[in-house]
């Protein structure tokens, strides 16, 4: 009973004297904006300005031309191209487990590894109007049969998570 007590005591006082939570206690969000930024060569918001795809010996790319608006970490280029596995060549589409699909227009947050995203789709969330970051991974299994997740983050939040992270 004793030790408890002295625990919640321990606790209460480092919350007065202003010291944060560790590490472990952020949530899994939060933690996968860190790991995702410390990885990451370059952490930027921007719009999808153009989509081309792209054969090499090794298999179909879409490569999105995205003009940068908000740049988190990394070089200042403000435009950048985007390799992502996978694509559309004529009536075959291409994808990857876990791809996703960059489309003109879009706006998105993207971390990244030279022209690549960091962890592949997991280095990509769509922009929303109402200031929501929005994954979606799409989950592909040996039957052909699609399956779409969907996360939403606040935006707000996920930049100041990348702005301590870059401190």
């Amino acid at each position: 009973m004793f030790r408890i007590l002295s625990i919640l005591l321990a606790l209460n006082f480092a919350a007065v004297c202003g010291f944060s939570a560790p590490a472990w206690a952020a949530s899994p969000e939060k933690q996968e904006i860190l790991r995702l930024t410390r990885l990451s060569d370059r952490v930027a918001v921007g719009e999808v300005i153009h989509v081309r795809i792209e054969v090499t010996p090794v298999g179909v790319y879409t490569v999105a031309t995205l003009l940068l608006n908000e740049i988190f970490k990394g070089d200042r280029t403000p435009v950048i191209e985007v390799r992502l596995p996978g694509g559309k060549l004529g009536d075959r589409t291409f994808r990857s487990p876990g791809g996703l699909r960059l489309e003109e227009k879009q706006r998105v947050l993207v971390f990244l590894s030279g022209d690549r995203l960091t962890g592949s789709a997991e280095g990509a969330f769509y922009l929303d109007a109402d200031g929501r970051a929005v994954r979606n991974h799409i989950a592909l299994y040996n039957q052909g049969h699609e399956e779409l997740n969907r996360y939403e983050w606040k935006l707000g939040d996920i930049r100041k998570w990348i702005a301590k992270a870059t401190r």
